[in-house]
């Protein structure tokens, strides 16, 4: 799995999109939490055909599609409401999104977003994710 972040952020650093700390920061979270990851993530086939790449590029646009981000709060000027609906939206996020979030390059597939989108959205649901589940972060290797 750690193939497909390599061909990621080779992709995304080569466009200019990313600095190398950057990706090598996103990387190195995803070690930690490895084994709590989708198993229906994309992989990336290293032969590196062209079939391959479409095919890779293909499915994670699928995958993107199927899996929004993390939900953002909205400002409405209520902050009460906007809580409880950000609440709610986490809440209904998870119950179709269990797995440790995965760096997806939404940017990609939708013209409105950009890398440093992806990132936000990356990394709130990584804080989220950890906050949903204590009990995995502190039974991983890294936390003992």
């Amino acid at each position: 799995m750690l193939i497909v972040f390599s061909f990621l952020f080779e992709f995304c650093f080569a466009q200019g999109d990313y600095s190398y700390s950057k990706a090598k920061e996103i990387e190195n979270c995803y070690g930690i939490f490895q084994q709590y990851t989708d198993p229906v993530f994309p992989v990336y086939d290293e032969s590196g055909d062209k079939d391959s790449q479409r095919r890779f590029i293909n499915e994670m646009e699928v995958y993107a599609k199927n899996h929004p981000p993390c939900p953002v709060m909205q400002n409405t000027g209520n902050s009460e409401y906007d809580m409880e609906a950000w609440q709610n939206n986490v809440d209904n996020w998870f119950t179709q999104y269990r797995y440790f979030p995965r760096y997806i390059p939404y940017h990609l597939y939708n013209n409105k977003l950009t890398p440093q989108d992806d990132e936000k959205f990356f990394f709130a649901a990584v804080k989220l994710w950890i906050k949903k589940n204590p009990d995995l972060v502190e039974s991983t290797p890294e936390s003992e």
